[in-house]
């Protein structure tokens, strides 16, 4: 069990809580992530590895997300434009899973965010054992 999947497409305009969409798979082992809502459904419990990598846009802008499970935050990421170049943040988590568990990442904190596309953000996670 494992995929990735990158963000081609700049996304522009985020609403609160939404979903940060990761629009080209490069792998998805076991068919867990759904590319139309960019969210990973646990296919059945274990222990899991998510990582996820987000870019600003060059203008000044600010990101707020999370790595969330079932629509609560398990972790999060800031990321933040310095003198008009890209920014960049990421986080990488381990966590127990129930089968149907839903992760994904979110916009949160602030509307009207930036995520910068060009296979510069992505979302990623493995199986690392059943339980």
């Amino acid at each position: 069990m494992a995929f990735f999947a990158g963000k081609q497409a700049t996304q522009t305009g985020l609403g609160l809580e939404q979903h940060i969409m990761f629009d080209t798979i490069k792998l998805n082992v076991g068919n867990g992530y759904r590319p139309v809502h960019s969210i990973f459904i646990a296919p059945r419990a274990g222990v899991y590895l998510f990582s996820a990598t987000l870019m600003t846009d060059s203008s000044p802008v600010e990101i707020h997300a999370a790595i969330t499970v079932n629509g609560v935050q398990l972790t999060r990421l800031l990321g933040h434009t310095i003198s008009g170049r890209h920014g960049q943040t990421s986080h990488t988590v381990i966590v127990h899973l129930q089968a149907d568990d839903e992760v994904c990442v979110r916009n949160i904190d602030i509307e009207s965010r930036v995520i910068y596309g060009h296979l510069y953000s992505s979302f990623s996670g493995v199986l690392l054992f059943d339980m």
